[in-house]
């Protein structure tokens, strides 16, 4: 099962990298009040980020709730 886990992870980064790589060009970002002229690659990486950021957030709350019951 580890190694299935471990399998998945590299192929999500493997195919995050592929594209970023892909995704080079500049968009105008808007959030609340700022605004800016950005490159996808970091649009892409915030959310890549933010999203396993969160994600880790709650595989550890939860596993608190676990531990407590």
């Amino acid at each position: 099962m580890k190694k299935l886990k471990i399998s998945a992870v590299l192929i999500l980064c493997l195919a995050l990298i592929a594209f970023i790589i892909q995704n080079t060009g500049h968009v105008s970002a808007r959030f609340l009040w700022m605004s800016a002229d950005v490159p996808v690659v970091v649009i892409i990486i915030i959310a890549a980020v933010g999203g396993f950021s969160a994600g880790l957030l709650l595989s550890l709350l939860s596993r608190d709730d676990l531990k407590k019951k």
